[in-house]
């Protein structure tokens, strides 16, 4: 089921629902994808597959080829190995991303939200070198 994964480093290949700090957005067998390093003002990862996109932020994925992907086409394959791909989050200008207050659940608002043009977004390049 999505929310569900393995643990990393276990020693039987189990497929749980994933914990606090950890998410999964699709039905498999590897690994959750771990939030951890990740600001919960910016994304809370509750488990399972609920991700929260605060306000005003926007979330995606930073391969390990240090190119932009869909936050749904995050890969995890070592848990914090090099060929990981990261979670990026960026503060949004005024009217672009989640704009509740409450955030944006990732799965059931925020895909539903228009995808805001590269240019709009101005990027931290200290960012994506963590």
């Amino acid at each position: 089921d999505p929310g569900s994964g393995t643990t990393h480093g276990a020693a039987n290949l189990d497929c749980n629902v994933c914990p606090f700090n950890q998410f999964s957005f699709k039905s498999s067998l590897d690994p959750c994808i771990s939030c951890k390093g990740v600001s919960q003002e910016d994304l809370l990862c509750s488990g399972g597959n609920q991700t929260v996109v605060t306000y005003n932020f926007w979330v995606s994925a930073y391969d390990r080829y240090k190119e932009l992907k869909s936050f749904y086409d995050i890969e995890q394959f070592n848990d914090a190995s090099e060929s990981d791909d990261k979670i990026v989050t960026v503060l949004c200008p005024p009217n672009y991303c989640c704009q509740s207050v409450y955030g944006c659940d990732y799965l059931s608002n925020y895909l539903l939200l228009p995808e805001p043009s590269w240019e709009t977004i101005q990027f931290n390049s200290s960012q994506f070198n963590s």
